[in-house]
């Protein structure tokens, strides 16, 4: 299935407004706490960073600015380990 660029700039919008409002009341213990949420947090990601890379770049080279982002580090959940697509030191790009 083929999508258009414009198709994975709205998955990405999704799963971002998902993340902030599940996130806007959460404290970090609550967070912590809920394995379920924090395996939602982790799938809204993947599906942002999937969607991500599926942009044509020609869209990228046309709006930069929508789709900067810097490298982060994420943090390791604890008691779960950092997946094994994410380079050592935990940076993702």
């Amino acid at each position: 299935m083929s999508f258009e660029p414009r198709e994975y700039l709205q998955h990405i919008l999704v799963e971002a407004e998902y993340l902030l409002e599940q996130s806007r009341s959460l404290g970090k213990a609550e967070f912590l706490q809920h394995e379920t949420l924090r395996r939602a947090f982790v799938r809204s990601l993947k599906i942002i960073g999937e969607a991500a890379k599926r942009v044509p770049d020609d869209v990228r080279v046309d709006h930069p600015a929508s789709l900067a982002m810097p490298r982060t580090r994420v943090p390791p959940i604890p008691g779960e380990a950092i997946p094994a697509d994410v380079p050592s030191g935990g940076f993702v790009e």
